[in-house]
């Protein structure tokens, strides 16, 4: 992961731990809660990020390209055996997590020493 990564990754930390408005089963509420992978988009449009996928709607996961400007394998990160989005969500064995849970989970998968 570049230096880039690592601070697009802190900031996006700070937004998720600041979010307390949650969607569950979609990107964005109608009460405007947020996904933690929808946090992660807002946070890297924030930063620069420039969607190549325009037709992203908040129904579906966002960009692929996205996981590129974290340093993410993928989109839709695996942590602690579950997908970010089971974390938020709830299912597949795992509980529904706060988001400051899964800021912690990404913290430790991604920028902890190694």
């Amino acid at each position: 992961m570049t230096k880039a990564q690592k601070t697009r990754n802190r900031e996006f930390l700070k937004d998720l731990r600041a979010n307390e408005k949650k969607a569950i089963g979609k990107m964005r509420s109608a009460r405007g809660g947020r996904c933690c992978l929808c946090v992660a988009f807002d946070t890297a449009c924030r930063l620069g990020f420039k969607s190549y996928d325009k037709s992203w709607d908040y129904e579906a996961l966002p960009p692929e390209e996205m996981a590129s400007f974290y340093g993410w394998p993928s989109r839709n990160p695996e942590l602690d055996g579950h997908l970010a989005s089971e974390h938020n969500d709830g299912g597949c064995g795992t509980p529904r997590k706060s988001h400051k849970a899964i800021a912690d989970l990404l913290e430790k998968q991604f920028l902890s020493k190694k």
